[in-house]
C-alpha cells in the first residue's frame, strides 16, 4: 500500500502544472450561446 501511495503522489500535477493548464485547457459547450452582456472571446 505504501508503494501505491507514493505512485500517487509521485503523480499528482504541481501548482505550477495546474496553472498552465488552466490556461491552455479551452472548455466547449455545445449548443450554449453567451447572453449579449458578457463579454464574447
Amino acid at each position: 500500500m505504501t508503494a501505491a501511495m507514493r505512485a500517487r503522489d509521485a503523480a499528482r500535477p504541481s501548482d505550477e502544472d495546474l496553472a498552465a493548464a488552466a490556461d491552455r485547457v479551452v472548455i466547449v459547450r455545445r449548443n450554449w450561446t453567451p447572453r449579449d452582456e458578457l463579454p464574447r472571446r
